[in-house]
Protein backbone atom coordinates (compact mmCIF):
# COMPACT_ATOMS: atom_id res chain seq x y z
CA UNK A 1 0.00 0.00 0.00
CA UNK A 2 1.13 3.49 -0.55
CA UNK A 3 1.08 5.43 2.61
CA UNK A 4 1.89 8.94 0.80
CA UNK A 5 -1.15 10.94 0.47
CA UNK A 6 -1.65 11.65 -3.40
CA UNK A 7 -1.21 15.31 -3.53
CA UNK A 8 -2.93 16.47 -6.53
CA UNK A 9 -2.81 20.08 -7.17
CA UNK A 10 -1.69 21.71 -4.28
CA UNK A 11 -4.02 24.93 -2.82
CA UNK A 12 -2.04 27.01 -1.00
CA UNK A 13 -3.35 28.88 2.05
CA UNK A 14 -2.12 31.94 2.20
CA UNK A 15 -1.34 31.50 6.30
CA UNK A 16 1.30 30.27 5.67
CA UNK A 17 0.87 26.68 7.49
CA UNK A 18 4.32 25.60 8.30
CA UNK A 19 5.04 21.79 9.09
CA UNK A 20 7.76 20.17 10.88
CA UNK A 21 8.20 16.26 10.83
CA UNK A 22 10.71 14.33 13.08
CA UNK A 23 11.90 14.10 16.60
CA UNK A 24 11.41 17.40 18.03
CA UNK A 25 14.86 18.99 19.30
CA UNK A 26 16.65 21.41 20.48
CA UNK A 27 19.33 20.69 17.31
CA UNK A 28 16.79 19.87 15.31
CA UNK A 29 15.53 23.79 15.28
CA UNK A 30 12.84 23.40 17.47
CA UNK A 31 13.24 26.78 19.01
CA UNK A 32 13.99 28.50 15.56
CA UNK A 33 10.56 27.13 13.99
CA UNK A 34 9.18 28.87 16.87
CA UNK A 35 10.80 32.31 16.17
CA UNK A 36 10.04 31.58 12.57
CA UNK A 37 6.66 31.95 13.29
CA UNK A 38 6.59 34.41 15.72
CA UNK A 39 8.36 36.91 13.00
CA UNK A 40 5.50 35.94 10.34
CA UNK A 41 2.70 36.35 13.02
CA UNK A 42 2.62 39.76 12.37
CA UNK A 43 2.27 39.57 8.58
CA UNK A 44 0.20 36.52 8.37
CA UNK A 45 -1.97 36.46 11.84
CA UNK A 46 -3.58 33.32 10.59
CA UNK A 47 -0.48 31.56 10.37
CA UNK A 48 -0.16 27.87 11.75
CA UNK A 49 3.16 25.85 12.84
CA UNK A 50 2.74 21.91 12.92
CA UNK A 51 4.86 19.93 14.87
CA UNK A 52 4.73 16.45 14.43
CA UNK A 53 6.77 14.27 16.44
CA UNK A 54 8.61 13.23 19.46
CA UNK A 55 9.96 15.55 21.92
CA UNK A 56 13.84 14.76 22.55
CA UNK A 57 14.69 14.83 25.25
CA UNK A 58 11.06 14.42 26.14
CA UNK A 59 11.25 17.56 28.56
CA UNK A 60 12.30 19.63 25.46
CA UNK A 61 8.72 19.23 25.02
CA UNK A 62 7.86 21.64 27.80
CA UNK A 63 10.03 24.04 27.06
CA UNK A 64 8.87 24.28 23.53
CA UNK A 65 5.40 24.72 24.87
CA UNK A 66 6.83 28.28 27.44
CA UNK A 67 8.46 29.34 24.61
CA UNK A 68 5.51 29.54 22.43
CA UNK A 69 3.30 30.92 25.21
CA UNK A 70 5.40 33.78 25.70
CA UNK A 71 5.79 34.14 22.26
CA UNK A 72 1.97 34.59 21.80
CA UNK A 73 1.59 31.28 19.87
CA UNK A 74 -0.61 29.25 21.59
CA UNK A 75 -2.95 29.39 18.94
CA UNK A 76 -0.89 29.24 16.41
CA UNK A 77 1.35 26.59 17.36
CA UNK A 78 -0.31 22.71 16.80
CA UNK A 79 1.83 19.53 18.86
CA UNK A 80 1.31 16.13 17.73
CA UNK A 81 3.51 14.14 18.82
CA UNK A 82 4.20 10.72 17.23
CA UNK A 83 1.97 9.68 14.91
CA UNK A 84 2.16 6.22 12.48
CA UNK A 85 3.40 7.52 9.59
CA UNK A 86 0.20 7.70 7.34
CA UNK A 87 -1.57 9.90 9.18
CA UNK A 88 1.93 12.22 10.04
CA UNK A 89 2.10 12.06 6.21
CA UNK A 90 -1.83 12.93 5.59
CA UNK A 91 -1.17 15.79 8.05
CA UNK A 92 1.78 17.01 6.38
CA UNK A 93 0.31 17.22 2.46
CA UNK A 94 -2.53 19.75 4.37
CA UNK A 95 -0.03 21.83 5.03
CA UNK A 96 2.17 24.45 2.87
CA UNK A 97 5.71 24.41 3.26
CA UNK A 98 8.06 21.81 4.74
CA UNK A 99 10.80 22.90 7.42
CA UNK A 100 13.99 21.10 8.18
CA UNK A 101 16.01 23.60 10.10
CA UNK A 102 18.36 21.76 11.63
CA UNK A 103 21.99 22.98 13.31
CA UNK A 104 24.87 22.42 11.58
CA UNK A 105 25.90 19.73 13.62
CA UNK A 106 28.42 16.79 11.60
CA UNK A 107 25.71 14.33 12.16
CA UNK A 108 23.61 16.22 10.18
CA UNK A 109 25.68 18.63 7.16
CA UNK A 110 26.25 15.40 5.27
CA UNK A 111 23.21 13.85 6.03
CA UNK A 112 20.09 13.11 3.75
CA UNK A 113 16.65 14.16 5.68
CA UNK A 114 14.07 11.70 4.82
CA UNK A 115 12.04 14.76 6.07
CA UNK A 116 13.00 16.73 3.39
CA UNK A 117 12.18 14.27 0.52
CA UNK A 118 8.75 13.14 2.19
CA UNK A 119 7.52 17.13 2.04
CA UNK A 120 9.36 16.94 -1.90
CA UNK A 121 7.18 13.92 -2.32
CA UNK A 122 3.80 15.63 -1.16
CA UNK A 123 4.49 18.88 -3.31
CA UNK A 124 5.60 20.43 -0.87
CA UNK A 125 8.04 23.75 -1.35
CA UNK A 126 10.64 23.59 1.43
CA UNK A 127 12.55 25.51 3.30
CA UNK A 128 16.13 23.74 4.52
CA UNK A 129 19.28 24.20 6.46
CA UNK A 130 22.10 25.66 4.00
CA UNK A 131 24.36 22.74 3.90
CA UNK A 132 26.05 22.33 0.97
CA UNK A 133 24.34 18.44 0.00
CA UNK A 134 20.76 19.89 1.52
CA UNK A 135 20.90 23.12 -0.75
CA UNK A 136 22.54 21.48 -3.82
CA UNK A 137 19.43 19.05 -3.82
CA UNK A 138 17.00 21.80 -3.40
CA UNK A 139 18.56 24.52 -5.73
CA UNK A 140 19.07 21.71 -8.14
CA UNK A 141 15.48 20.20 -8.43
CA UNK A 142 14.26 24.01 -7.65
CA UNK A 143 11.91 22.68 -5.10
CA UNK A 144 12.31 25.90 -2.70
CA UNK A 145 15.02 27.34 -0.17
CA UNK A 146 18.13 26.42 1.83
CA UNK A 147 18.86 29.52 4.91
CA UNK A 148 20.76 29.64 7.61
CA UNK A 149 18.67 27.66 10.57
CA UNK A 150 20.53 29.55 12.98
CA UNK A 151 18.84 33.11 11.90
CA UNK A 152 15.01 32.88 12.17
CA UNK A 153 14.84 36.59 10.59
CA UNK A 154 16.54 35.00 7.43
CA UNK A 155 14.09 31.75 8.12
CA UNK A 156 10.89 34.15 7.93
CA UNK A 157 11.73 35.97 5.04
CA UNK A 158 11.98 33.76 2.79
CA UNK A 159 8.87 31.78 3.53
CA UNK A 160 7.34 35.16 3.26
CA UNK A 161 8.77 35.03 0.08
CA UNK A 162 7.41 32.37 -0.62
CA UNK A 163 3.77 32.88 0.65
CA UNK A 164 3.49 35.45 -1.43
CA UNK A 165 3.96 33.87 -4.45
CA UNK A 166 1.29 31.30 -5.37
CA UNK A 167 2.99 30.65 -8.45
CA UNK A 168 6.50 30.28 -6.99
CA UNK A 169 4.66 27.84 -4.28
CA UNK A 170 3.07 25.65 -6.90
CA UNK A 171 6.28 25.56 -8.85
CA UNK A 172 8.35 24.65 -6.22
CA UNK A 173 6.28 22.34 -4.92
CA UNK A 174 5.98 20.59 -7.93
CA UNK A 175 9.48 20.47 -8.84
CA UNK A 176 9.86 18.46 -5.48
Amino acid sequence: DNVVPDAGKREYSGKPRLVYCGVVARIRGGLEMLETTALLRERYPEIELHVIGPFFPTAFETEMRERAAVLGLTAHVKFYGRLPLDQALEHVSGCDIGLALLHPDPNYIESLPTKMFEYMSLRLPVVVSDFPLWKRIVTDAGAGAAVNPLAPPDVARVIARLTEDEALMHRCGENG
